[in-house]
C-alpha cells in the first residue's frame, strides 16, 4: 500500500512512520469516563509519557490531554466532596 506524500511526510519522513502509543490514546479515552476513568487515565498518561520518551513513539499530545482531563475530573470530584461536607455541616478534622 503506497501512501501519497503530504507536506508532513515529505518534511518528516521518520516521524510519519513511528507508531502512536496505544497507552496514550487509552489515557485520553478513559479520562472521558468520569472519576473512575480519570484515575485510570492519569495512570496510563504517566506510563505513556515514560514509554514515549524511551521508545520514541508518537502520542505525547494524547497522553498530556488524558492527564489534563483526568486532573480536571479529579479536581471537580474533590470540589464536590468539599462542598457537600461544608453544606451538610459535617466537620472534617485530622483527628481520629
Amino acid at each position: 500500500m503506497d501512501q501519497t506524500p503530504t507536506p508532513f511526510t515529505e518534511a518528516y519522513p521518520e516521524a510519519a512512520r513511528r507508531p502512536v502509543s496505544v497507552m496514550a490514546v487509552a489515557s485520553f479515552a478513559s479520562s472521558l469516563f468520569g472519576a473512575l476513568g480519570a484515575v485510570v487515565g492519569a495512570v496510563l498518561g504517566v506510563l505513556a509519557l515514560r514509554r514515549i520518551d524511551r521508545q520514541g513513539l508518537r502520542g505525547r499530545a494524547f497522553a498530556w490531554t488524558g492527564l489534563t482531563v483526568s486532573a480536571l475530573w479529579l479536581a471537580l470530584l474533590v470540589g464536590l466532596v468539599v462542598v457537600y461536607h461544608s453544606a451538610s455541616g459535617t466537620v472534617v478534622s485530622g483527628h481520629l
